[in-house]
């Protein structure tokens, strides 16, 4: 008779247990999946260097506007 009840408790401690453990790998596996691609800079050679100039031409420019918005889109 005791056995029974044994037997339940095991599948709902299990359940419980399994459960809790796919919530938890259900959110902590994307969390280090997006901040090891946020930390990673996928360019490489030219295209890097080239984005690195136009980034650094473009805080420039909006250094140099002074507020004035319609200047600076005709600058770019």
């Amino acid at each position: 008779m005791i056995s029974p009840i044994r037997s339940f408790n095991v599948k709902v401690l299990g359940w419980f247990w399994l459960t809790l453990l796919v919530s938890v790998l259900s959110i902590a596996i994307p969390a280090v999946l997006i901040q090891q691609f946020s930390d990673e800079n996928h360019l490489q050679g030219q295209d890097r260097d080239l984005l690195n100039a136009m980034v650094s031409r473009v805080d420039t420019l909006i250094a140099d506007s002074n507020g004035d918005y319609r200047r600076l889109g005709r600058m770019l």
